[in-house]
């Protein structure tokens, strides 16, 4: 992926995110998508961490946007790779965040996202 194609797909992800419109936000994950995540695992979806398909993301998404009203990302930084993305940002904890995803067709096949420690960071 190059970088304009990753910033353009970042832009659209977060917006979709700070939306709270789960369906806009799904149509960025793939039918069989793998999501490994520790809040994944806090909130339940997974005992691993990882939670697959769409049908369980959703599940786990609306969770979390149930639980956090509030949710919103600001997106800090953009990294491109081969076949796919890193995304840094805060959210609406101000804990930093930054999600990898690989990308198939326009659609995230495999994320991992990791967290900085709680708490706002400089």
């Amino acid at each position: 992926m190059d970088h304009p194609a990753a910033e353009a797909f970042a832009q659209r992800w977060v917006a979709d995110w700070n939306s709270g419109d789960l369906d806009r936000i799904l149509e960025h994950y793939d039918e069989a998508v793998q999501l490994t995540s520790a809040t994944a695992r806090r909130l339940g979806a997974s005992t691993t961490g990882t939670v697959t398909g769409r049908a369980a993301l959703a599940a786990y998404f609306r969770t979390g946007l149930d639980r956090a009203p509030d949710l919103s990302f600001d997106l800090l930084a953009v990294f491109a790779g081969i076949g796919g993305l890193t995304v840094v940002y805060r959210n609406h904890g101000r804990q930093l965040c930054a999600e990898t995803m690989l990308v198939t067709d326009g659609v995230v096949h495999t994320a991992h996202v990791h967290y900085a420690p709680e708490g706002p960071r400089p």
